[in-house]
């Protein structure tokens, strides 16, 4: 009826206001975010839900074998290694940009800020709740970094402010494709190769070099910059700013000396041949 379609037309055209800040360099919206991170996660939901049948289809047989709950967790990583490809791709320039001319890492600006932080966080919403359903990949610390994701994400989007910190956040995904190589050598029988080994030299250098490394510089410029921080977004800004970087570096050390144990490990046992 000429009613119902009067409906449609005005929930599309309000769907279309609310999104449409995404798509502009330097408007940020908290509404926009909210529905770009529920558009990203639908997205990703489906990537998710079709990798279940495709994978049969390309592993065949051995994949059948998997447990349920492995098949579980082998497509959230492959979803994860989507998210951290886009990531990078998204933070890179802004990264670049920090360290070649020494652009302000809590003051710059990120174009496309909202649609960059949506996008990671419609990611973080799927994984939450995967991890939340499914007692396979359950994780009290990731639950901590999912949720610190999307609390920084929004309130990056409502201040205005601190989008270079994300983008830093986002570059550090640069680790999730070889944690989850790491998985994937060990389900497939290659846990003791050399191909193994190499993955986690691999691992420990690059969060050693993403993750690790810049953190002092990070607190440092927290710490530095608190009075400029406080006077241009507030106490609370700066609060919330402090704890999401603080639990987040908190937890890649924690994860840091887990990994330099298991690299410890790894170097001292005699690989076999992959």
């Amino acid at each position: 009826t000429q009613s119902t379609w009067g409906l449609h037309f005005r929930l599309m055209e309000f769907v279309i206001e609310t999104m449409a800040p995404l798509f502009e360099p330097s408007t940020p919206s908290t509404s926009a975010f909210v529905a770009g991170t529920l558009v990203f996660f639908v997205v990703y939901r489906a990537v998710y839900l079709a990798s279940h049948v495709v994978t049969p289809l390309v592993l065949g047989a051995w994949y059948s074998k998997l447990s349920a709950s492995t098949q579980v967790d082998w497509q959230s990583r492959v979803i994860s290694n989507i998210n951290a490809g886009l990531t990078i791709a998204l933070s890179f320039s802004s990264m670049a940009d920090v360290a070649l001319n020494g652009a302000d890492v809590y003051f710059m600006a990120v174009p496309f800020a909202t649609l960059r932080l949506a996008a990671l966080a419609g990611y973080l919403l799927h994984d939450l709740d995967l991890v939340l359903r499914h007692e396979c990949i359950f994780s009290k610390a990731m639950i901590v970094h999912h949720a610190m994701g999307l609390l920084g994400g929004y309130f990056a989007t409502h201040w205005n402010k601190f989008h270079g910190v994300c983008m830093f956040f986002f570059l550090t995904e640069s680790t999730t494709p070889f944690i989850n190589a790491r998985w994937f050598l060990a389900a497939a029988g290659y846990r003791e190769g050399l191909l193994y080994n190499l993955n986690a030299l691999a691992i420990f250098g690059t969060w050693t070099v993403f993750r690790v490394a810049p953190t002092p510089y990070m607190v440092w410029r927290l710490v530095s910059d608190s009075a400029a921080i406080v006077s241009a977004a507030g106490g609370a800004a700066f609060a919330t700013v402090a704890t999401v970087v603080c639990i987040v570096s908190c937890l890649n050390l924690l994860w840091y000396a887990l990994i330099f144990k298991g690299f410890i490990k790894v170097m001292r046992s005699k690989p076999k041949a992959s």
